[in-house]
């Protein structure tokens, strides 16, 4: 009982991370608080026995490194999803974690589908990728008895919704101010 509270304790640090990066509108300042998250995230899954969460917070924690140095590229991408198939299933075959089937695989799939499309430049694209994510991780942990990151999980899911129409209104009002404020050639007709 006593790591089922510890456990949820350091989640819900991470999980306070992870819903201010719904709100964040720069990608590099997402990936940095992400980080942050992944340490916490990872170490209260390691507690509550969610051996694949952990690899997949360990894992996302390095590729944000070299997603914010520029040095991300196709090739370490594989690498990163094929570690987080052979480690998942490593300590799947040898019966670390938690015993919960086939949502042993939801942070795989989690974090494999976010490390393919993270060095999109497109805000719109990452918030998406980040609300499915969110999702996959909301099942594995209620599974995992991670309570304190599953309410999180919903929160960050409804920040990035937010975010995104933060980002559309942004765009919206930019393009309106383009369409009101008249080109120096349409003043020079107007006057003439």
């Amino acid at each position: 009982m006593n790591t089922i509270i510890v456990g949820n304790i350091i989640c819900f640090v991470g999980s306070l991370i992870m819903v201010a990066t719904g709100l964040i509108k720069n990608n590099k300042n997402v990936l940095k608080a992400q980080s942050v998250m992944h340490v916490f995230l990872g170490a209260g899954n390691l507690v509550l026995g969610g051996m694949s969460g952990f690899i997949a917070n360990a894992l996302s924690f390095i590729r944000n490194f070299f997603c914010i140095t520029g040095n991300y590229n196709p090739a370490l991408k594989l690498i990163f999803i094929a570690l987080q198939v052979v480690l998942t299933l490593v300590t799947s075959l040898k019966g670390m974690g938690a015993n919960i089937g086939l949502a042993t695989w939801l942070p795989v799939i989690a974090v494999c589908v976010y490390t393919w499309g993270l060095d999109t430049q497109n805000a719109y694209v990452l918030k998406g990728l980040l609300i499915f994510a969110q999702s996959t991780w909301l099942v594995y942990d209620i599974l995992i008895i991670n309570y304190s990151s599953a309410v999180f999980d919903v929160a960050t899911i409804i920040a990035n919704i937010v975010g995104i129409v933060l980002i559309s209104k942004g765009t919206k009002k930019i393009s309106e101010e383009m369409k009101e404020t008249p080109s120096e050639e349409e003043k020079s007709v107007t006057i003439k």
